[in-house]
């Protein structure tokens, strides 16, 4: 009889260790997955926001159609004292990059380059892991069609891997 007893409080010893190592799996393996790096992109903007969640920033803007995925918005925005565009683009609701389209942009790429002491230029910057770069878009109407664009380079792999199988 006393083996039985001993051998039930082994039994249930064990299943309670079994029970924490399950526990301390899964919540390991929860953080894991879905622990992903937000990205500060420029103001309250950062990437993995969802629709929703810049429209809470940014207030009435307008999201254009889903093509494979991929979602733009842009609205009327100021960065830097500068007034423009603001044109953003999401892959399956999380905001993957931002693009400022300046009016005056010799103005903004003067405040630029103060700001990150070097010229922003069409080859792409790491900062802080974001990628920057100037480049043209003639739809948004900037004069000259220049923007600087900041892009979470992962989210973008990402993207690209999904797309371009």
């Amino acid at each position: 009889m006393c083996g039985r007893i001993l051998e039930m409080k082994l039994l249930r010893n064990i299943q309670v260790i079994d029970m924490r190592v399950l526990l301390f799996s899964v919540i390991f393996f929860l953080m894991a997955c879905s622990d992903k790096e937000q990205l500060h992109l420029i103001d309250k903007f950062s990437s993995y926001q969802s629709q929703a969640d810049v429209k809470q920033i940014v207030g009435n803007i307008e999201f254009n159609g889903k093509k494979e995925g991929l979602s733009t918005g842009r609205v009327d925005y100021e960065h830097l004292s500068e007034k423009g565009k603001l044109g953003l683009l999401f892959y399956e609701d999380q905001l993957i990059s931002v693009g400022f389209y300046p009016i005056d942009t010799i103005s903004y790429l003067n405040k630029l380059e103060e700001v990150f002491g070097r010229v922003i230029e069409e080859k792409p910057i790491s900062y802080k892991g974001v990628m920057i770069q100037k480049g043209f878009d003639y739809e948004m109407g900037s004069i000259g069609g220049m923007f600087v664009g900041w892009t979470d380079p992962n989210l973008q792999k990402d993207y690209e891997g999904r797309i371009w199988q």
